[in-house]
This record gives structure tokens, sequence and C-alpha cells, in this order.
């Protein structure tokens, strides 16, 4: 997964769980007792005994969105964003084929200021479900969010879409800012910089909250 970014993005990735039922405690102690880590992994496995509320928020993640199909073969949809949007949530999933998707926020017609590619093995097992947060400008046109599938025609895609309100983006930012400010942050440098975090077995999503706010305004890109 690739993402480019100006502001926010928040991605919920379901990841197929080898036992719904097993548990790994111990997972944390076999990272911390390890002789040596490598450079480029963090100092915490993610072993799911903490879960963030937007896990299980509906209105964070919605899992029910009216849902359009996107043929395969560089077929396009897109969303006009309306005047005074800054927040569009979406699902996007497959029938069991392998999702392969971009999805692009353009303001105005030659300047695009996010990006998330997207490809896994099974859309349907791993749907991909982002919260996007951009700035609410029309200056240079209105903005779009421009959705598309792959040169490949046999990869098809189920695409749902939500711009929300102000009000409810006040809201919702309200909860970003403290899951933000309680979580333990991973900075990671410029110039090609890697880092790794274990999962253990039991888990079965993980949520990427990726922001520059700490470090500066500008924009990220983040493989």
């Amino acid at each position: 997964m690739k993402i480019g970014s100006s502001i926010l993005a928040i991605i919920l990735l379901p990841i197929a769980a080898t036992s719904a039922f097993s548990q790994r405690n111990n997972a944390q102690h076999e990272l911390n007792t390890a002789n040596t880590l490598p450079k480029n992994q963090f100092f915490y496995a993610v072993t799911g005994n903490e879960s963030s509320e937007l896990s299980y928020d509906p209105s964070a993640f919605p899992k029910n969105l009216p849902m359009q199909l996107i043929q395969g073969g560089n077929s396009r949809l897109t969303y006009k964003m309306p005047l005074g949007a800054d927040r569009v949530q979406m699902l996007i999933q497959s029938n069991g084929r392998p999702l392969k998707a971009r999805v692009e926020l353009w303001c105005g017609p030659i300047r695009r200021t996010h990006f998330l590619d997207i490809s896994n093995m099974n859309g349907q097992e791993t749907p991909v479900r982002a919260c996007l947060k951009f700035k609410a400008v029309d200056s240079a046109g209105p903005q779009t969010l421009q959705i598309n599938t792959s040169e490949d025609s046999t990869f098809p895609a189920w695409v749902g879409v939500d711009v929300m309100t102000p009000e409810r983006s006040a809201e919702r930012q309200k909860v970003f800012d403290a899951i933000w400010k309680s979580s333990t942050k991973i900075y990671s440098q410029g110039d090609k910089t890697i880092r790794s975090v274990p999962i253990a077995d039991n888990v079965k999503s993980v949520m990427l909250l990726v922001w520059s706010k700490d470090v500066g305004k500008k924009s990220f890109k983040v493989n």
C-alpha cells in the first residue's frame, strides 16, 4: 500500500487471523527479550490486547455504505466534494478477487493533493476502510475524489463513499486527536526509511493513523 497525502489519513486494514481464539500474550515478551532487533523494527509488538474505539465505531468506519461496482481495466468513478467538506470515508473491497485500485483527491484539473494505492490478495477478506482529511479549499476549482481500478480487466472493485458534514467531521476530529495524543508513535525520517512492527497471530485488523502534524506541515509519502 502506498499513501501520498498532505494532512491526515486513517486506514483500517483487516488481517486474517490464524486462529480467532489463539492468544500470544508472550509476543511482547519475546520481542523485548530478543538479543538483537533489526534497526528498522519498532520496539513493541501489536498484540491486540488494546482495541481502539474506532475499530468498532460504525460512524468512523461504516460498513453499510451504498456500494458501486467499478469494472477492471482502468475504469474510474469520480465524486465531487461539496463546498465546505473536509473529510470523506471510503470502503473499498472485492468479491474475493485481488483488490487493486488507486484513490486520488484532485484540487482542480491539475493538482493532485492525495493518493492511495491499494494492492492485496483478497478484497473480500481484507477490505480497506479509510477516512481522509483534506483542506476545505476551492480556490483552484472543485475538489474531486477519483477511484480507479488497475489495468487488469479481471480485477473489479466495490466502492462506497460518504462525505462527512462539517459537524460530523468536527466530532471525528476530536476522537482522532485523542487517539493520536495517547498512542505510541513511530517517527520515520524521509529518504526511504523503513519501519516494521511485528503483529501477533491473534490480531484481526490493524489501524494506521498517519500524520505529519508533529514534524511539520509539508506533505508526506508512505509505502
